[in-house]
């Protein structure tokens, strides 16, 4: 027997295939990502060199990724002037307007990236929403999670105090 799976079309057009990576994994190097945020100069992580950071990458459309935002604010808030930079990386598809509209509700002050095409997700190897990386300083992974980090936060925030030195 023999399988034959069609490509999704768009306007009569075959979609370009994707490359999409194995998801990362603690110890792994996080490919280099660079974007330019909603509001902000342009960030980039991941790779030497790269500072602490918590990578949430996220879609308006999914309830626990919004369910999310506030304790990103938070964990922002409390551990930044420890070194930890805070992204949010949308990967919805089309114009920016969702995005910019629910960040503008949340009040948050994290970068945050409408990736539309979802060049992260082939990177990092995205298997599922939300999905949230801890990046050392030396580019690597430290700790990561596909699915909620409410349901089950200390690893994360353990994560977190050791890679600040935080108590």
């Amino acid at each position: 027997m023999v399988l034959v799976l069609g490509a999704c079309q768009k306007d009569g057009q075959s979609a370009p295939p994707t490359t999409r990576k194995p998801p990362l994994v603690t110890g792994a190097i996080a490919p280099a990502y660079d974007a330019l945020p909603l509001n902000g100069a342009a960030i980039a992580f991941g790779g030497e060199g790269s500072p602490l950071t918590l990578l949430n990458v996220w879609a308006t459309w999914c309830r626990s990724c919004k369910e999310e935002f506030a304790e990103l604010e938070r964990m922002r808030r409390a551990y930044e002037a420890k070194g930890l930079r805070v992204v949010a990386v949308s990967v919805d598809q089309g114009a920016s307007t969702k995005v910019e509209a629910f960040v503008a509700a949340q009040g948050s002050q994290f970068a945050v990236v409408h990736d539309h095409k979802a060049r992260i997700s082939s990177l990092y190897g995205v298997g599922g929403l939300p999905s949230t990386y801890l990046i050392g300083r030396d580019g690597r992974v430290l700790w990561s999670l596909t699915g909620s980090f409410l349901e089950d936060s200390s690893n994360m925030y353990a994560a977190i105090r050791k890679a600040t030195g935080a108590p």
